[in-house]
């Protein structure tokens, strides 16, 4: 991770990716979202067939780190950025 958890605009990500000085790949269901402005900015999207998360990611980059700390199932609990879309429907409507 190279900053805190965060909800905000592609602009400022875009900012932020070109502020570290380093190749940025974009991926996941946005990415297919602004592809034409993620390449006009000079960044690149990943191939089509690897553009969205997979479980089996998740799963290798657990493998990696399964010796270094042991972790009880037990103590895994979501964490959510931003309230969920019906939460905010729920709230706008109130």
């Amino acid at each position: 991770r190279v900053s805190e958890y965060m909800v905000c605009d592609f602009s400022s990500i875009a900012d932020m990716a070109k502020g570290t000085g380093k190749n940025t790949i974009f991926l996941g269901d946005a990415a297919a979202i602004y592809s034409q402005e993620i390449s006009s900015r000079g960044f690149a999207t990943a191939p089509k067939e690897l553009l969205l998360l997979r479980a089996s990611s998740i799963g290798a980059i657990a493998l990696e780190s399964i010796h270094e700390a042991q972790i009880d199932a037990n103590q895994f609990e979501p964490f959510y950025i931003r309230p969920s879309q019906a939460e905010r429907e729920h709230k706008s409507r109130l």
